[in-house]
């Protein structure tokens, strides 16, 4: 009596999905044999006609997807015999948002570089770009960027809550912030005295101000040096050469 080996029969072809990007779908083949005979289970998971998994002992299989679509996955389940069977199944794949850190300074002097750091990912292999709000008023100074550090000076005081958005070309969004206390910096003053000082002799006062946040500086005097202030609101004129404020007063001393 002569026997013809049967094929099996694929009974399903399933998968887990919709998943998302870099994250795992599971594949999961059911099939019989009208004979006792043992099955094995390949798998192409790029749709090139090609197994990338040959000849497994189970029909379960998992793999990652890493980027957004709809793949088709062939099957193949193939019995001792070389009795052979296939089928298919799409699994859908939608883009998976990116992730990330930004590390800011907690504190800052005002007009005092610093810079912010983003550390950012994406679960699929996504080529990331990064807009950047430098300081905190919802606009975006950077946009469409390759930088994850950047440069930064605030010049007033405050607190200020910067962000980092970052895209994934393909509509998924994170955006990321970070708070930065930015303190004030006391102001330096230049005092000098133009000409010679004599008794009863009027005297040029000159005072040049500097301040790190770019404040508006006003001027006050003690020219006795006895705590008791003599003159003040003044406000100061920029300096021709250095824009620096200057104020300049005659005073005469006894």
């Amino acid at each position: 009596v002569s026997i013809i080996n049967a094929a099996p029969t694929i009974v399903s072809v399933q998968n887990s999905g919709p998943v998302f990007e870099g994250s795992p779908v599971q594949l999961t083949v059911t099939a019989t044999d009208p004979g006792a005979d043992t099955l094995t289970y390949s798998f192409d998971l790029d749709n090139d006609g090609a197994f990338d998994v040959v000849d497994q002992p189970s029909g379960a299989r998992q793999h990652t997807f890493t980027d957004e679509g709809r793949y088709f996955v062939g099957v193949r389940v193939r019995d001792e015999d070389n009795g052979r069977a296939i089928g298919n199944t799409t699994v859908e794949v939608r883009n998976a948002d990116p992730f990330g850190t930004l590390t800011v300074p907690e504190a800052v002097d005002e007009g005092q570089r610093f810079e912010l750091v983003v550390q950012a990912s994406d679960p699929g292999r996504d080529v990331l770009k990064y807009d950047w709000d430098l300081d905190g008023d919802g606009l975006y100074d950077l946009e469409d960027t390759n930088l994850t550090t950047v440069a930064n000076v605030i010049q007033n005081e405050g607190t200020y809550t910067v962000a980092c958005r970052v895209r994934d070309g393909d509509g998924g969004v994170a955006v990321i912030t970070g708070q930065v206390l930015v303190r004030n910096v006391e102001p330096i003053a230049q005092v000098s005295v133009l000409g010679a000082v004599e008794e009863g002799r009027e005297a040029l006062v000159q005072c040049r101000a500097r301040d790190a946040g770019g404040d508006a500086l006003v001027f006050a005097f003690d020219f006795e040096d006895d705590g008791v202030v003599d003159i003040e609101g003044l406000p100061g004129a920029p300096d021709p050469i250095t824009g620096q404020p200057i104020v300049e007063i005659p005073h005469t001393w006894p």
